[in-house]
């Protein structure tokens, strides 16, 4: 089986059509379109056939390109958490804001008059958008996304907000949700099953769970991140 992925232009979608209506020109296959829970989301489009060659031949009709396990591949070049932040510009606190900085621990954000200690920095100015600032053990400020930032903080203290358990062939992986993953990282978990994440609240904790997550995916995205394994 096998999901589009990127835009849906009218001739895919006519293309798409034509193989669900079983016309003469078209590849045999089975099309399930699966609609999203929330409004703001695209849909899934799931592609069934009897073997990789005909999934090939699929793509080829509809004009796309096949590619075998884009999670694992993907998964296996995502850059490692100190690259993203040297990447990160260093920067000044953004003056006359409201500065908050985030607990590990405690999973909140408490009220800081400095930006004294280490650690990941929100500034909520009275005009403009709140920005994220992550101060290292030497006393680097860096000017860092929101998701980055966090992950770096979390890694210096030793906190793990992830954790796969097995679910059939693959598994479940699971991500408190004020923890959420980096964009390219959330991209690896929903190639897994071409479905976004759903929220689920566990003793009154939230966590985003991403379906069909294999072992060895879930460990680059955990290694990446800094974050220790739990494996269920």
């Amino acid at each position: 089986m096998g999901f589009l992925c990127g835009s849906r232009h009218a001739d895919l979608m006519a293309r798409l059509a034509r193989i669900e209506e079983g016309a003469d020109d078209a590849p045999t296959a089975w099309v399930e379109i699966h609609e999203p829970t929330r409004e703001i989301l695209p849909s899934t489009i799931y592609v069934q056939s009897d073997s990789f060659s005909a999934l090939r031949d699929i793509a080829s009709f509809l004009g796309v390109t096949f590619v075998h396990e884009p999670a694992a591949g993907l998964a296996r070049v995502l850059p490692a958490l100190q690259e993203l932040v040297l990447d990160s510009p260093v920067a000044l606190p953004v003056p006359e804001s409201r500065i908050t900085r985030f607990h590990p621990r405690l999973q909140r954000w408490d009220s800081s008059p400095t930006v004294a200690q280490p650690g990941l920095y929100r500034f909520k100015p009275a005009i403009g958008r709140t920005q994220f600032r992550y101060k290292d053990e030497r006393g680097v400020l860096r000017n860092v996304d929101r998701a980055i930032g966090m992950y770096a903080a979390l890694r210096d203290e030793g906190i793990r907000v992830m954790s796969w358990e097995r679910d059939g062939a693959n598994g479940r992986m699971a991500v408190r949700a004020e923890a959420y993953l980096p964009d390219v990282h959330a991209r690896v978990g929903v190639l897994c099953s071409g479905l976004v994440s759903k929220e689920w609240i566990h003793d009154g904790a939230k966590s985003q769970i991403f379906q069909n997550v294999p072992l060895d995916v879930y460990r680059a995205i955990a290694t990446s991140l800094g974050q220790p394994l739990r494996e269920l």
